[in-house]
């Protein structure tokens, strides 16, 4: 009777999934002809937020372009990216970048 309890308990946890995404890489083909905009920007501002629901803590990039190489080339552009820190809650995404005022990179946004 106890194996029998026992062994009924613990199906349930022989049943349950793990989910995982995995991401992959495209090449530098891939990301220029996938990008509406490819700038070359200096980060002006980030400040991170909880997104609408609560759920998951996200990044808003102020960049401002100093050089547009596709697309429209504005004077800046404000995009979020995942992850971020809001007061004591730390949410990393692991491949995510992290951008900090003053870096300078291309953006293919």
């Amino acid at each position: 009777m106890r194996r029998s309890l026992l062994a009924f308990l613990c199906i349930p946890l022989l049943t349950l999934t793990a989910d995982a995404t995995t991401v992959v890489p495209l090449s530098f083909e891939q990301l220029v002809n996938e990008s509406q905009s490819v700038v070359y920007g200096r980060v002006a501002d980030v400040r991170a937020q909880w997104t609408a629901d609560r759920r998951f803590i996200e990044s808003v990039v102020a960049v401002e372009i100093l050089r547009g190489m596709k697309g429209n080339a504005r004077e800046s552009v404000v995009f979020t990216a995942p992850g971020g820190q809001v007061g004591r809650y730390l949410n990393v995404i692991p491949g995510a970048p992290g951008f900090a005022p003053g870096d300078l990179a291309v953006f293919f946004l």
